[in-house]
């Protein structure tokens, strides 16, 4: 009963968020777009058909009945499936029937087996019906020896098959769209563990000159507003001190907040040593010294993993240079080789 609650709330939230999604001013405009092309697309499917002035002429059924092409004098093809039944022998073929109107010698074998006459037959008349020179040609749905003929459409144009295409956008944008934020959120991640060693020594010297936490805060914060190019970190704390200057709160209270709301466990951790030195008095400068610790041998591991990273990411490309350059020099000597 729990794993059915839990993927019911799982589904509601996945539903919620497609839904705000699609409620996005962006993302609206791109479906409203995609379905006008997709709904073009199948209009001209159904109304034109094959290209070039070529169409089927439909029968009773599902059959064709005739087939017309742009001249007389052009050579046409279609894709066609088609059914010669006589008697309990009965043989399909797919085809691509090319009216060019060249006539076919017709071959006749009296000790052929049945199938071996039907196959023959059905060979004939679609000889009969490629050596036709008319614009519109009609297709026989039956011969003089009793086998039935049915044709079909073989092209397999199915415009309604077009449509299937808006869902499929829709969900393959939905899933590009969560790459991007999840993308986004690791490189905000990564850039508050390259920050925070620094920003908790900046913090310790300041508290040891005799400075308290909160305007330690703002001080360094200053600091940051003064530079011209500022990472994410950065930018968290600049606007902390604005949500600071316009609520009233105080710099330490929105900093743990927002600590908390980001989620980052080393953000969290360093709000929490401060806020246990702001409730109880803890002593603030020996944590924060081994928090220094963790925090730059974090920074290190964080490095040493994109580095390793960036070298499997060029293993391809060396191979593919490797191969190149091994082809570059063994193909002179082969075409010695062979031309000795």
């Amino acid at each position: 009963m729990k794993f059915e609650f839990f993927g019911m709330e799982y589904l509601k939230v996945l539903i919620a968020d497609f839904r705000y999604f699609l409620k996005k001013g962006k993302n609206r405009r791109n479906l409203v777009l995609l379905t006008i092309v997709v709904l073009m697309i199948g209009a001209f499917q159904a109304g034109k058909g094959l290209s070039g002035g070529k169409k089927y002429i439909m029968g009773s059924g599902r059959s064709v009945a005739a087939l017309s092409r742009q001249s007389g004098d052009e050579a046409a093809s279609f894709p066609m499936k088609v059914t010669a039944r006589k008697g309990r022998v009965k043989m399909t073929e797919e085809i691509i029937l090319t009216i060019k109107g060249k006539k076919a010698k017709k071959n006749t074998d009296p000790a052929e087996k049945p199938e071996d006459k039907v196959q023959r037959v059905l060979n004939n008349a679609i000889s009969e019906v490629e050596s036709s020179k008319n614009k519109k040609v009609e297709l026989p749905q039956s011969l003089s020896d009793g086998t039935v003929l049915r044709w079909e459409d073989n092209s397999r144009r199915n415009p309604l098959s077009v449509i299937l295409l808006i869902p499929g956008f829709t969900c393959l944008l939905y899933w590009n769209e969560k790459s991007k934020e999840k993308k986004r959120i690791k490189e905000n991640e990564d850039d508050v563990v390259r920050s925070l060693p620094s920003f908790n020594d900046q913090l310790l010297m300041l508290l040891n000159c005799g400075m308290i936490v909160n305007d330690s805060l703002i001080c360094i914060t200053d600091g940051y507003s003064g530079r011209e190019k500022k990472g994410y970190f950065q930018e968290i704390l600049i606007d902390m001190q604005k949500q600071a200057a316009d609520t009233g709160k105080t710099m330490v209270s929105v900093f743990c907040e927002r600590a908390n709301r980001l989620g980052i466990r080393e953000l969290s951790r360093l709000a929490g040593i401060i806020t246990d030195h702001q409730l109880r008095g803890n002593d603030i400068t020996g944590k924060l010294e081994s928090e220094s610790e963790m925090l730059w041998t974090k920074r290190k591991q964080a490095a040493e993993e994109q580095g390793k990273l960036a070298e499997t990411k060029l293993t391809f490309p060396l191979a593919i240079l490797l191969v190149s350059l091994t082809v570059i020099v063994a193909a002179p000597a082969v075409i010695q080789v062979k031309g000795g």
